[in-house]
């Protein structure tokens, strides 16, 4: 019987890659780039700055 190191052993045959925040970064700035564009054609004041910062929010996590 040959001795293998543990550091070489799998418990299993594929590849388990560590989770990510940018799926729930992503999906929350683009929640928001919604909910205040829609808010925005509504007619309400100040949310066209809120549209800028989630544009540069979704296109930093698409960057990253």
């Amino acid at each position: 019987m040959v001795y293998a190191p543990k550091s070489n052993f799998q418990n299993h045959p594929f590849h388990l890659v560590s989770p990510s925040p940018w799926p729930l970064y992503t999906s929350i700035s683009l929640f928001i780039l919604t909910t205040s564009t829609v808010l925005f054609m509504h007619g309400f004041n100040l949310f066209e700055y809120l549209i800028f910062i989630s544009i540069i929010n979704v296109i930093y996590s698409m960057g990253l």
